[in-house]
Parts: C-alpha cells; sequence; structure tokens
C-alpha cells in the first residue's frame, strides 16, 4: 500500500513538475531600447515563445509597467536599457505566474504601439515590441487614474508582405477583438470579425504571382458639401481635383499595364478612411491624392508633394495637413471607427516600407512637373495626412496655388490640367513600369 502511495505521489509530483515547466518554458532572450522616428522610443524584447502581456501605468516615479505571463527571466541578455523618455529597464519575478518588466521614464510618455512579431528568417525568436510617444502630465495621470491597460496585441509579420493580425482592447469602457481568417497567408489579406459584420482589408501591396497590371488608385480631393479651396475668382478646389484626377486616369488606362481605379467619378464627399481603404480593398500598386493648395501669401505659386510623417516638414505642412484631416469632420457620422483603429495599426507596421516606395515615386513626379511648370522652392514634403495612412504606396499631390490670382485661372483651363496629369503620369510610369 504504501509503494502504491509512493508511487501516485511520486507521479503527481513529476506532473505538477512538468506544468511548471512547461509554463516556464518561454525564455526572456535579450531586451533593448532606441530611437525611433517621430521621437518614438522602442523597447524590444525577444523571447523564444510568442508571450502573453498586460501594459499599464504606474506613477511616483512614472512607469510603464509589463507584466508577463510564465516568463523566465534567468538569463535574459540587455543590449541597452536607456533610449529616449525611457531611462532605465528592471525586470523581475512578480509572482509564481509572472514576471514584471519595468520602463522607468524620464518624462511623461505613453503607449503609441504594442506588438509581437513573428519569427524570421534566422532568428528564431518573437519580438514583443512596445513604442513609446510624448504625453502631458494631464493625459499621463488619467492613464494612471483610470487604470488603463493594454493587454496581448499579436501582428505577425510573414515573408510574403501578409500581416496577421490578432487585438483585444481592454478600455473599461469597450472591448472587441479581431479574428484571424485562416486564409490570411494564401491570399495576403485580414478579415476582421466584429458581432455584427465581418471586413476584409488588403495588407500586402506586393504584387501577387500571375498578376498582369499594376493597380492605380487615383483619388480626386474634397467633393461634394466639401468644397475644398476657393480661388479668389470663385474657382472650387473640387472641380478641379476632378477634372485633373479624370485626365490621368484616361492617361494611364492608354496603357494596358495599367488597371486604374477612380475613388470619385462624381461631385460627392467621402470621409478620408473610404478614400484609402480604395486602396488597400483593391491591393493597389500605388495612391495619389490630388489636391489644389490656397495660402494666405498671394505669391505663393507652385507644385508640391506630400508623403507621410508623424512629424511634418514644416509649419506651413503641418498646418495644411490639418486643414484637410479636419474636412473628414464633415462626414463624421458614416465613418467606422474600427476599421479606422485597424488601419491605422498595419498602416504603422509597414509604414516604413510603404514611406520608402511612396517618396521614391513622389521624387520622380517630381522631375516630372519640373519639366512643365515651377514647383515649390522645397517641392517634396511631409505631414501627418489622414488619407496617407496606409499599406500601399501613397502621395497626395498640391497642384499649385487658388490663393494665387494667375495659377487660379491657369488651373480652371483643360490645357493646363492636361500639361500637369501628364506630368504624373509620367512619373508614375518612370518608377512603376516593369
Amino acid at each position: 500500500m504504501l509503494k502504491k502511495i509512493s508511487k501516485f505521489l511520486i507521479l503527481v509530483f513529476l506532473s505538477f513538475a512538468f506544468v511548471l515547466s512547461a509554463k516556464a518554458s518561454n525564455n526572456a532572450i535579450v531586451f533593448r531600447t532606441g530611437i525611433q522616428s517621430g521621437n518614438v522610443s522602442r523597447f524590444v524584447l525577444e523571447t523564444s515563445q510568442m508571450p502573453v502581456y498586460n501594459i499599464f501605468y504606474l506613477s511616483n516615479p512614472t512607469r510603464i509597467v509589463i507584466d508577463v505571463d510564465n516568463l523566465n527571466i534567468s538569463n535574459v541578455k540587455k543590449e541597452s536599457s536607456k533610449s529616449g523618455f525611457i531611462s532605465d529597464v528592471r525586470l523581475s519575478v512578480f509572482d509564481k505566474n509572472t514576471s514584471r518588466i519595468v520602463l522607468d521614464l524620464g518624462n511623461f510618455a505613453k503607449v503609441k504601439n504594442h506588438f509581437v512579431l513573428n519569427p524570421i528568417n534566422s532568428n528564431k525568436n518573437y519580438r514583443f515590441v512596445v513604442d513609446i510617444e510624448n504625453a502631458t502630465n494631464l493625459e499621463f495621470n488619467n492613464l494612471v487614474k483610470n487604470h488603463y491597460s493594454y493587454p496581448s496585441q499579436k501582428y505577425i509579420s510573414n515573408s510574403d508582405g501578409a500581416v496577421e493580425v490578432e487585438v483585444t482592447s481592454s478600455n473599461k469602457k469597450a472591448s472587441r477583438k479581431v479574428e484571424i481568417n485562416e486564409n490570411v497567408k494564401k491570399n495576403g489579406t485580414v478579415t476582421t470579425k466584429t458581432t455584427t459584420t465581418t471586413k476584409t482589408t488588403t495588407v500586402s501591396n506586393i504584387p501577387s504571382k500571375g498578376k498582369k497590371q499594376k493597380i492605380i488608385v487615383i483619388d480626386a480631393g474634397h467633393g461634394g458639401h466639401d468644397p475644398g479651396a476657393i480661388g479668389m475668382a470663385g474657382v472650387q478646389e473640387k472641380n478641379i481635383n476632378l477634372s485633373i484626377a479624370k485626365l490621368l486616369r484616361d492617361i494611364l488606362k492608354k496603357n494596358s499595364q495599367y488597371k486604374v481605379i477612380m475613388t470619385r467619378n462624381t461631385d460627392i464627399f467621402l470621409p478620408l478612411q473610404e478614400r484609402s481603404a480604395i486602396a488597400e480593398k483593391n491591393n493597389a500598386d500605388f495612391f495619389i491624392s490630388i489636391h489644389i493648395n490656397s495660402s494666405s501669401k498671394k505669391t505663393t505659386k507652385g507644385f508640391s508633394i506630400y508623403t507621410l510623417n508623424e512629424i511634418a516638414t514644416d509649419e506651413e505642412s503641418k498646418k495644411l495637413a490639418e486643414k484637410e484631416n479636419a474636412s473628414d469632420l464633415l462626414g463624421i457620422g458614416t465613418f467606422d471607427t474600427y476599421d479606422a483603429v485597424t488601419k491605422n495599426i498595419l498602416g504603422d507596421l509597414l509604414q516604413t516600407q510603404v514611406k520608402i516606395a511612396s517618396v521614391e515615386i513622389a521624387t520622380e513626379i517630381v522631375n516630372q512637373v519640373k519639366q512643365d511648370t515651377i514647383c515649390l522652392e522645397n517641392p517634396n514634403r511631409e505631414a501627418k495626412f489622414t488619407v496617407l495612412r496606409s499599406s500601399v504606396p501613397s502621395v497626395l499631390a498640391e497642384m499649385g496655388f487658388v490663393s494665387n490670382k494667375d495659377e487660379e485661372k491657369k488651373l480652371n483651363q483643360k490645357w493646363y490640367q492636361e500639361k500637369l496629369a501628364y506630368a504624373l503620369a509620367r512619373g508614375i510610369d518612370k518608377i512603376l513600369k516593369d
């Protein structure tokens, strides 16, 4: 009898030890900190398995705390522990099931993004990333006071350019989960499911095998009850935008290599997020939004082009982006917030790759426009345009200034619109042609 009890206890002990070892099998390999563009501090932790975590805030002193389930931190290596907002990184065992990572802050800051990257190529580890940006004293204290937290949010970047997403939001006032469609690796799309609807968003701008045509989406800015800028002679930006967009469409369609899609063909209003979503839904190779500028300085004239950046090139670019983004408030009732949040997250993840392609096309377009008309002194600019926040290479082209009397007159004439459209087409073709 004693032998049987002894054997039973040994089995129980071994089973318990196995469970503990299984739970602790996720090893922390190395952590590091760094600086990203836009004054963003980044913390990266490499682990042997997909981490399950929760992020929250503590004050006195200011800290961002990360609790990770069943993580072994005994042999973790430190590459760096101080960058930007992060003044130090401390790791400890919080309880038998949780390891705690504390990011000490030198200034008030908040989490901008957090995600996990899948092992890729020779790196066999998962990379848990937390991006931190500036916050005001009030913002930080409200996050602490409201016990705001960020539970596990997973992005898995595949070698074929697709992205799988699983998002869980734990804001006390709302909770929603995005589920993975198993076909994501095959078709380069993410299917997001809620209790009421299912949406599919393309997140790969890499052409699939056998794709015969490059897809170009042309967006005529403003429209409907949003006229955009209005010139001294009463010319409305929305009308010029649509006219140039149609001319560009007709030029590009002459080349069988291109498939052209318009966000609008008539005088209608579209929210900004819907415009870029058209490019994503159609797995576009390039998105161009056409606009006309305006300035308080009546002598200012010339072409300029913008790519996305969280930090504007200059104060003028910042104000222009704020003006364009504000127009979306006219149609806020039709805007699906959930889809926009998901799309923005994906856009952030792919933005480095997308920005390189966007700048390349923008530069070539400027080279072509310079041959036919004048440009601003520094025509290649950057700003935080909502319509450019996309996983597709995107630019916003300002054809000129309706606030300048002479340029307004030219912009309203078909010969000049054609000149601009042909220059845009040459720039696009230089980069996209096989």
